[in-house]
């Protein structure tokens, strides 16, 4: 059998440059677009932390924060959450244009984003075009699946990941270390499945601010490097397993 390394993970709205790490080091992503949306989750240390679903973490000429999207209920799968209505997007594309109105590469793709933020859809499907978009621009090679396209979910979520890993025949499954927690990491090996922890390092690249902050959303290395610099700092930026 062939190697094959999969990454499977909740997209949120233009993720932050650790997934999109992921994906370039990956054979195939597998987007969990059925899976439960909320907007925070258990940390390493147990501690609650924003999951970003709802939340763009951006920078650019202020200090970095999670902008938020307004969305509907929780506790639903991510495809049927729907987004809020009102002027939030507007709101959301100024502060986009204020903080990155000066950087580089900012005129030549706020169109696109301006697009994707606009369209009248559910937040799940906003996640995932943004997604698509990104790594599509980025040219990453790794072929992108929806959870839809594989059985029906019939355990809990550490077992559901498994069986779409056996599904798919992979090898090796790269995730997040919060993930590890409920993992049955028995199983796995019985299942010959490497289970291996992501830890990216997100190496410098010009920021508008004196200090540096890693690991945004793709969008501010996009606006200040544009698509090139972008994946050669997810592909080399010190990836390590």
């Amino acid at each position: 059998m062939d190697d094959l390394t999969v990454t499977i993970f909740q997209p949120s709205p233009f993720s932050t440059l650790n997934i999109f790490a992921r994906a370039a080091a990956a054979d195939a992503v597998i987007l969990l677009t059925t899976a439960q949306f909320t907007s925070t989750s258990p940390d390493t240390d147990g501690t609650k932390k924003t999951t970003g679903m709802k939340h763009i973490r951006l920078g650019g000429n202020q200090e970095p924060n999670w902008l938020a999207l307004s969305v509907g209920k929780e506790l639903q799968p991510l495809c049927d959450t729907p987004l809020g209505k009102g002027d939030w997007r507007s709101k959301l594309l100024s502060q986009i244009t204020f903080r990155y109105k000066s950087a580089p590469y900012f005129e030549e793709n706020i169109e696109s984003v301006t697009r994707i933020i606009s369209k009248d859809t559910s937040l799940g499907d906003l996640s995932e075009t943004s997604f698509r978009w990104a790594h599509q621009n980025l040219a990453l090679w790794s072929h992108i699946y929806r959870d839809t396209e594989f059985q029906d979910k019939q355990r809990d979520k550490g077992g559901w990941i498994l069986d779409l890993c056996k599904e798919i025949g992979a090898t090796r499954m790269i995730t997040g270390k919060p993930s590890l927690n409920y993992m049955n990491h028995q199983e796995w090996a019985d299942a010959g499945i490497e289970l291996v922890a992501q830890d990216w390092k997100c190496v410098t690249y010009p920021q508008h601010k004196k200090t540096w902050y890693p690991n945004l959303s793709v969008l501010d290395s996009i606006f200040y490097q544009g698509f090139e610099a972008t994946r050669e700092l997810i592909t080399t930026g010190n990836v390590t397993f």
